[in-house]
């Protein structure tokens, strides 16, 4: 039984590595990929909504694993 619990991946695992990816996409090198002043959208310019999207899609994660660990 040991053997199973060890290869079983626990949501905290899974969580921290979507964490440490989405902190990686908001530091350089990747954030070059979002780094522009134009276009604007909704009034910010796409580097801060580049962030902004990132926070969100964090927030968002958090929520879905906190779902599922603690609820039905």
């Amino acid at each position: 039984m040991p053997d199973i619990e060890k290869k079983r991946k626990t949501p905290e695992k899974v969580y921290a590595v979507f964490a440490i990816v989405i902190l990686l996409l908001m530091m350089f090198p990747l954030y070059g990929l979002g780094n522009s002043a134009q276009p604007i959208i909704m009034g910010l310019p796409f580097s801060l909504l580049w962030v902004v999207f990132w926070i969100g899609v964090e927030f968002a994660g958090l929520i879905a694993f906190f779902r599922y660990e603690y609820g039905r």
